[in-house]
């Protein structure tokens, strides 16, 4: 949906610009203290959503989404909901390769940050693909 001024439905034009120029997690390689940590985590997850919304405008105006999808990964290579998207655009696209290597990063970024499991929901996305993929 657009409005009048030709803005996607909540993104300001300036937002991929926004999204752009941001230089990185705060308070990456300094103590944090309480307050600060939830302010980090606020803006980490402010910015997923924001990489969420361009990718979605972008791939909905049959533009390719990856490059904003990667950027995300690459501030906060855990964040689920980037992996999710990124992979989906790549089955979108019917390159399952890609998809199932978009997966293994995700893994890895799960175990280098000490987390479980990833989320069933999306390796459910690229499980057929799994299996012709390893072998």
């Amino acid at each position: 949906m657009t409005t009048a001024n030709g803005e996607a439905a909540g993104l300001r034009p300036e937002a991929e610009a926004l999204f752009l120029a941001f230089p990185g997690p705060l308070f990456l390689h300094e103590r944090a203290s309480f307050w600060s940590l939830a302010a980090a985590e606020k803006v980490r997850r402010d910015l997923i959503d924001l990489a969420l919304r361009i990718g979605q405008r972008l791939e909905t105006t049959g533009q390719e989404a990856r490059s904003v999808y990667l950027r995300a990964l690459d501030l906060y290579p855990d964040a689920g909901p980037v992996c999710k998207a990124l992979i989906r655009e790549r089955l979108s696209r019917r390159d399952f390769e890609g998809a199932a290597d978009d997966y293994a990063r995700y893994e890895r970024a799960l175990r280098a940050a000490g987390e479980a499991a990833p989320a069933a929901e999306i390796r459910a996305l690229v499980e057929p693909y799994l299996v012709r993929h390893t072998r």
